[in-house]
């Protein structure tokens, strides 16, 4: 059994953790971002 798990995010996730993790002044743009992550989380959970 592996030791790791691999994470292999998708475009849109690549662009909403680059958004979340960078110095942004736009509030809208990093609560987008965070909401794109949620959703996608959410998806998974299905």
């Amino acid at each position: 059994m592996a030791g790791t798990i691999a994470f292999r995010p998708d475009d849109d996730t690549v662009r909403a953790i680059t958004l979340l993790t960078r110095d942004a002044d736009d509030e809208q743009d990093r609560a987008e971002a965070a909401q794109v992550l949620r959703d996608r989380e959410n998806l998974r959970a299905w």
